[in-house]
């Protein structure tokens, strides 16, 4: 039995076009940097239901002979562009335009309708546009192709290089890619002329700023090669052929998903880079900015060690204009040095890469020696044979200079360092003890090499060890460069000494820092303040008894007094006196009874009353009912309870400084108003606050404000130090606080 198989004609194909056999199907471009799809070809396939897919090969010319081209592609786009909806919005769509269509003066308007029926964007869209089939005159197609690219329609020429008028297209018409022809592609990895004329048309791209898309990839060593000579975007088997619309979307995931991959892939082994006979004019350029831009002298001698090239700083290190060395040999150019140089270039000829040769010279007109760094690197062909010597000299002179100025430097220092007459340590920021001097490792007791094992932390005293441990923080975090601290430190012999310590940053060149100590050994001088602390203690209490004595003494004296003289007064009282005896009588007891009230506040200043008796909070009520009388400030007292059992001398320092601050207040603060505060916990707390003018102005530290404000408050801070205890100044805005805190355990009987 014959089957016929139907036939393609004008009739059949019209057929097609009106039932929708002819559909699209979408092969990927994807760009060669990064692996991911950057959009899609659309190629016309035709389903038919007898004979199934017809290649285009058969209905397309077809399609032109007849005038159905033109509708063909408008419903090839329509389909397109309402598929490409659903995609990623930075996808293009490329779409092959018939030469007879460029003659048609309605194909913009064909274009735009078609791809506005999908919702498609004019700008994401490519017209490619055959080179071979171009016409010779191309006045007809120049108009057509600018009102496209008004449209935003982007333009490519397809098959380039397989014309004769390439250039002159490129010159008439407003292109926007180039599509290199896959008989390139195919066999550029294995023929010579095809790899130079692959990379002559991206060069070409490049220089116009055209992107390059290369069609026919089928192998990974094609798009690493064509990824090398900066083609930008791929299309073939490679990353997949033609395919349905409903496959067209599982192809951009899987693809998304070997993106990655992709981009990680080693690329051309070295020898394939290395073998590209040709590269791209931007690369060249590149590379000549490089050869004339390095601080090196390069040259290139070929085999017969003749000057082939050169840049300015091998002329400017020889000091030989750069004209005198094209063209002549290495004996000719410099004949004084060729004797010792002629070996190594005959084993670079040989084949042997020889660097940091270091050769010396003494240039004309100057005295000192130079030193030049010199390396001969073999340059081969393709068919690796040697053709020259790449030769690199650089002038170390100055670093070697330098470098010796550095090491004479440290020397120096180490002989400063060693044999100062004060501790020295040299510590990096990460705490490893770099070196210390014989002043240290003499206040200290230990050798060089138990002081490179030992940390600071690790002498230092507990009670110092919590501060400086937070102000080395700042100074590694750079917060803070420098700080000074007075410490215990242990000694070799299990004892501990007093060191003041002065710590800088410092950054050494490439980027290291450093923490230099400086390290005074001041056991002495705080002995000699412990001894006059103790000294000054004794000397308080010694005070502190007698005025306890006087007071005690004067007080009795003036009771005794008192009240003699008030029976004596009685007894006048009951005689029989005149108006004016009787009213000089009254006004002799209220005189005494004044002078007994001043004697007795004069008691109150040299002792408490009754402050043994009585406790702090009663002798404390009894001294301010007193002052408030004669000042006038109003003084409110708020005692916590439990503090009937404190150390009797702390009750009288406390007690002191009630009085001081109190004094104060009525002398300097112009407050009419002043609180007494006093708590027990971890601390005992005692504060006297008012609401007068504050701290005088200047004022910078504590012990200014102390000095401004009284010497009797000096005088307390030694008192209160006794007891491990200190004197604050704050400021209460308005107002001073006087603030003394003691640690509990010192504040017991």
């Amino acid at each position: 039995m014959r089957v016929f198989m139907p036939v393609v004609n004008e009739s059949t194909l019209k057929r097609a076009l009106q039932e929708g056999q002819i559909v699209p199907y979408f092969q990927p471009l994807v760009d060669l940097s990064t692996g991911a799809v950057s959009g899609f070809e659309v190629l016309a396939r035709w389903l038919h239901p007898e004979r199934g897919l017809i290649s285009p090969m058969e209905f397309i010319p077809v399609a032109e002979r007849t005038g159905l081209i033109g509708e063909l592609t408008g419903a090839l786009l329509a389909q397109a562009s309402i598929a490409a909806t659903a995609w990623p919005k930075n996808l293009t769509l490329s779409v092959n335009i018939s030469p007879l269509q460029l003659r048609e003066v309605s194909l913009p308007e064909r274009i735009r309708t078609a791809v506005q029926r999908g919702g498609f964007p004019l700008s994401r869209l490519i017209l490619e546009i055959t080179e071979s089939a171009l016409l010779e005159d191309l006045s007809p197609v120049r108009p057509i192709t600018e009102e496209l690219k008004s449209m935003g329609v982007r333009l490519a020429l397809d098959d380039f290089g397989t014309g004769y008028s390439s250039l002159r297209y490129l010159h008439a018409l407003p292109i926007d890619e180039l599509k290199i022809d896959a008989g390139f592609v195919r066999s550029m990895t294995y023929q010579r002329e095809s790899r130079k004329i692959v990379a002559a048309i991206i060069g070409l791209g490049r220089s116009l700023h055209l992107a390059t898309v290369a069609e026919g990839v089928e192998s990974q060593a094609q798009a690493d090669m064509l990824r090398a000579l900066g083609c930008d975007i791929g299309q073939g088997w490679l990353f997949g052929p033609p395919i349905a619309e409903d496959q067209a979307g599982h192809s951009l995931v899987r693809r998304t998903e070997m993106q990655t991959a992709d981009r990680d892939s080693p690329g051309m082994p070295p020898e394939v880079t290395l073998g590209l006979e040709a590269l791209p004019g931007d690369r060249l350029a590149q590379l000549q900015a490089i050869y004339h831009g390095v601080p090196a002298g390069l040259c290139f001698v070929d085999t017969n060690l003749r000057y082939i090239s050169l840049n300015q700083r091998l002329a400017e290190i020889s000091g030989i204009p750069a004209s005198e060395y094209l063209g002549r040999t290495v004996a000719e150019v410099i004949p004084d040095m060729f004797k010792e140089v002629e070996p190594y270039l005959q084993r670079a000829l040989s084949g042997e890469v020889i660097t940091d040769l270091e050769v010396h010279r003494t240039m004309p007109n100057e005295v000192e020696q130079r030193t030049y760094l010199v390396s001969y690197q073999p340059a081969r062909d393709e068919a690796n044979e040697i053709v020259g010597i790449s030769i690199c000299s650089i002038d170390i002179t100055g670093r070697l200079r330098a470098e010796q100025e550095r090491r004479e430097s440290e020397a120096a220092f180490s002989v400063i360092f060693e044999n100062a007459p004060i501790g020295m340590a040299l510590v990096d920021l990460e705490g490893q003890r770099l070196r210390s001097n014989q002043a240290l490792r003499r206040i200290l007791g230990y050798t060089e090499q138990e002081l490179e094992g030992i940390s600071f932390p690790e002498l230092t005293h507990p009670e110092e060890g919590e501060a400086e441990t937070a102000l080395y923080a700042e100074l590694i975090s750079g917060k803070r460069n420098h700080y000074e601290i007075e410490k215990r430190c242990l000694h070799r012999e299990a004892r501990f000494v007093w060191i003041r310590q002065a710590v800088s940053r410092a950054s050494a060149p490439g980027g290291r820092h450093y923490a230099i100590g400086v390290i005074e050994d001041v056991t002495d001088r705080k002995t000699a303040e412990e001894s006059l602390r103790h000294l000054s203690g004794r000397l308080l209490k010694a005070q502190d008894e007698e005025r306890r004595r006087i007071a005690r003494e004067l007080h009795d004296s003036v009771s005794q007094m008192q009240a003699m003289a008030s029976l004596n007064l009685a007894r006048v009282s009951t005689e029989d006196l005149s108006e004016e005896d009787r009213s000089a009588l009254i006004n002799c007891k209220v005189l005494m009874d004044a002078s007994y009230r001043e004697l007795r506040a004069v008691c109150y200043l040299l002792h408490p009353p009754l402050l043994e008796e009585l406790g702090l909070e009663s002798a404390l009520k009894i001294y301010v009912e007193g002052f408030t009388q004669r000042s006038g400030i109003a003084v409110h007292i708020d005692v916590e309870l439990g503090l009937a059992h404190l150390n009797i001398e702390l009750e009288l320092a406390l007690f002191r400084v009630v009085q001081e601050a109190l004094t104060n207040i009525l002398r300097h603060s112009g407050s009419d108003l002043a609180e007494i505060r006093l708590t027990l916990d971890e601390f005992l707390v005692l504060e006297i606050e008012d609401r007068g003018q504050g701290l005088p102005k200047g004022s910078e530290t504590d012990a200014d404000c102390i000095c401004q404000l009284g010497v009797g408050i000096v005088g307390m801070r030694e008192r209160i130090r006794q007891f491990g205890g200190m004197i604050q100044l704050l400021s209460a805005d308005p107002g001073v606080i006087v603030r003394v805190t003691i640690p509990e355990a010192s504040c017991r009987a």
